[in-house]
């Protein structure tokens, strides 16, 4: 079994958040984990401007949010520590924020709002 290079290692590991099922399917990459959708999505959320986010709320806003929001704070957490790492004071600043900003976000939805609401928000935000 080949694991990937050390850096895929590392990358996966945080991303897993430590899980080690996770993490194991993350270095696998040919089994089926719940979780691997969405950081898949999450990654993709992260990437896109902030228009081409809100034109995914309402197809998001249907899947569960609390997954949603795990997987966005484990792919920004591993991108904090891949720019801590590196060396990128600039970069561990913007993704602290957006750590910060998903983190208050999760704890709103435990007041089960909008979930259309609660996603835009975000989805301004980050």
């Amino acid at each position: 079994m080949h694991l990937g290079t050390s850096e895929e290692v590392v990358k996966n590991y945080h991303m897993s958040g430590g899980r080690i099922g996770l993490l194991h399917t993350l270095l696998n990459k040919d089994e089926i984990h719940p979780l691997i959708e969405y950081i898949e999505l999450a990654k993709d959320i992260i990437r896109k401007p902030v228009y081409e986010r809100l034109l995914l709320v309402n197809e998001v806003s249907t899947k569960d949010v609390q997954m949603l929001l795990g997987a966005l704070y484990s792919v920004a957490h591993a991108a904090l520590v891949a720019a801590s790492e590196n060396g990128q004071p600039g970069q561990v600043k913007r993704w602290y924020q957006i750590c910060q900003t998903i983190y208050k976000t999760q704890q709103q939805a435990s007041y089960k709002p909008s979930s259309k609401l609660l996603l835009t928000h975000l989805f301004i935000s980050l």
